[in-house]
């Protein structure tokens, strides 16, 4: 295989990881709406949506927090995106509920 054949594999390995990155960070609000069905307070901490915690991290930590919100928004799950926002930027904030023993 000749050095140019190789080389002109890059733009599409890039273009594809890249793509893979956006459909995982944005597959996160129908996720989110699909889990809310079920329990639509705690839907944020099932241990199914763990596999999302890069993009928590995103919506948390990033300047992309404002498109993430307002893709949440097109799904109907702002306001759980944000609720689980707040609690994992403060975690304080977090009642436990009856029976449960509280993190300390």
């Amino acid at each position: 295989m000749t050095n140019e054949r190789k080389r002109s594999r890059w733009p599409v390995a890039v273009l594809v990881m890249t793509m893979l990155a956006m459909v995982y960070a944005l597959s996160y609000a129908p996720a989110l709406k699909w889990y809310d069905e079920s329990d639509p307070l705690y839907a944020p901490f099932d241990a199914s949506l763990l596999l999302y915690q890069p993009v928590e991290w995103l919506i948390d930590d990033t300047p992309l927090r404002k498109p993430l919100l307002l893709w949440a928004d097109l799904w109907n799950v702002r306001p759980q995106t944000e609720h689980a926002s707040t609690l994992r930027l403060h975690p304080e904030l977090i009642i436990p509920q009856p029976g449960e023993i509280p993190a300390l």
